[in-house]
């Protein structure tokens, strides 16, 4: 049973060794806890740029998969230690991509809880940045 929630969502990213702030979204979404794991999702917005795109987190004991939708399409799965490939879809085009993910948190239970999640992405072979982002939900 999908239950609403509220989000916060915090990132900061390192490109060239230059960190951005740290930003924090607040909003609103789904959330459902099954047998197969725990789903989560909310609709992005033009603070995020990519308003229209729904964003869809399903997390199991061992990985987390976020799904894209909408204007960008795009599914990358975090497994800590290990490197995943996706394909990246915008209106301008698609490319291939890499997620090297070096940390994944997860305490989240029937009401809510925390995530934390610390990766590379690279682009033929080429770190593009460094990321973190955090994830509070609550009932």
């Amino acid at each position: 049973m999908n239950k609403n929630v509220m989000i916060k969502i915090g990132s900061m990213q390192s490109v060239d060794g230059e960190d951005t702030p740290w930003s924090e979204l607040i909003t609103e979404g789904e959330y459902s806890v099954g047998d197969d794991g725990i789903r989560f999702s909310y609709l992005e917005s033009a603070l995020t740029g990519l308003e229209g795109v729904k964003t869809e987190f399903f997390v199991t004991p061992l990985e987390t998969t976020l799904a894209r939708s909408g204007a960008i399409n795009a599914q990358m799965i975090f497994h800590q230690g290990e490197r995943h490939t996706f394909l990246y879809e915008t209106p301008y085009g698609a490319m291939t991509m890499r997620i090297d993910t070096h940390k994944l948190r997860c305490d989240l239970g029937e009401s809510g809880g925390n995530m934390e999640i610390e990766y590379d992405i690279d682009l033929e072979n080429a770190v593009l940045s460094r990321n973190r982002f955090s994830i509070e939900i609550k009932a």
